[in-house]
């Protein structure tokens, strides 16, 4: 997927899912035609703004019946790259998928959680060939 027009005026190119693929190419069999390439079209064809798709995934929440508040596109987003971090996505792949220029931008979005980092010392080559285990009510417990 072709991304030409992003926050920072900056595009780039993103691979989809065959499952995203596959809805994408749905959509553009039902999309009003339209004399440009933009996926995200209004009823008459023209380009949606932000704001008409901020406004379009507010209706489909109401809609689905989904009532939590704090539902953003933009936590979609940051679901999205947590996701792939804890599938062991390294973050500068992540960088390039979010299109960030610097990768302090992509850490930002990024928690590890505590369980995180204990796996992470349990992988250790060095950590697993010693079989070494602090006590339990020890501050380096893992």
């Amino acid at each position: 997927l072709r991304v030409t027009v992003a926050k920072g005026k900056r595009g780039r190119i993103v691979p989809l899912a065959p499952e995203a693929l596959a809805a994408v190419t749905d959509w553009l069999e039902l999309r009003p035609d339209a004399p440009h390439d933009y996926l995200f079209t209004t009823r008459a064809g023209q380009p949606m703004s932000t704001k008409d798709l901020h406004r379009m995934f507010h209706r489909t929440l109401e809609r689905s019946g989904i009532t939590r508040d704090g539902i953003t596109l933009h936590k979609l987003r940051h679901t999205c790259a947590t996701l792939l971090l804890q599938q062991g996505v390294d973050i500068a792949t992540l960088q390039r998928l979010l299109g960030h220029v610097s990768i302090e931008s992509t850490a930002t979005y990024l928690h590890v959680e505590m369980d995180d980092l204990r796996e992470a010392v349990r992988r250790h080559p060095l950590g697993a060939s010693t079989g070494y285990r602090p006590p339990a009510d020890s501050p380096d417990a893992i």
